[in-house]
């Protein structure tokens, strides 16, 4: 999992050259031409692109396979998908996907982002993996390992908040008086 934070484009294809190919999940964007250009830019370097409407089967395949995928966490999130974390002090919606495959199929949590002291020169930061119980109740232990990826993006974030990219509007379904 990887958040909107410095090049993190560049990071899906640094982890293809370097490490292994993943497949980042995507919403679909309203500018057809900007996606066709941004998927295939993706696929360049080997990464494949899953589009988040039904992406859960997909992901399983993925995850049987062994293969890693790409799940931007700090995004805006319905009721249906997510849970309420405290997230830069404030309570949010996160997704809790990475959570639910992980423990469901005992997959790997792997915080992953990338940065910059110059804008030439780049530094892929693959973290701790975030361990997620597995206990008799299933919906604390999802709720406890997506806390840790909030609290994890807000380290990183209070650590150097220039690179994450502020323009999404990720609180729009749990705070959508700050749109008005």
């Amino acid at each position: 999992m990887t958040p909107h934070y410095c090049a993190w484009e560049l990071g899906a294809a640094g982890l293809a050259l370097h490490v292994e190919p993943i497949a980042p999940v995507y919403k679909k964007l309203k500018n057809r031409i900007y996606e066709k250009w941004l998927l295939d830019a993706r696929a360049r370097f080997g990464n494949t692109n899953l589009e988040k409407t039904n992406v859960v089967k997909p992901l399983i395949r993925l995850i049987k396979q062994g293969r890693a995928s790409g799940i931007l966490i700090d995004t805006n999130i319905n009721e249906k998908e997510g849970v309420m974390v405290n997230f830069l002090g404030k309570p949010l919606r996160m997704t809790a996907t990475p959570a639910y495959l992980a423990r469901k199929f005992n997959a790997a949590i792997v915080p992953v982002h990338i940065r910059t002291d110059d804008e030439e020169n780049y530094t892929i930061i693959i973290a701790d993996e975030i361990k997620i119980d597995k206990t008799e109740n299933e919906k604390e232990d999802i709720q406890k390992a997506t806390q840790l990826q909030a609290d994890w993006l807000t380290s990183i974030i209070k650590k150097e908040p220039k690179f994450w990219f502020w323009l999404h509007r990720r609180w729009k379904n749990d705070k959508p008086e700050i749109y008005t």
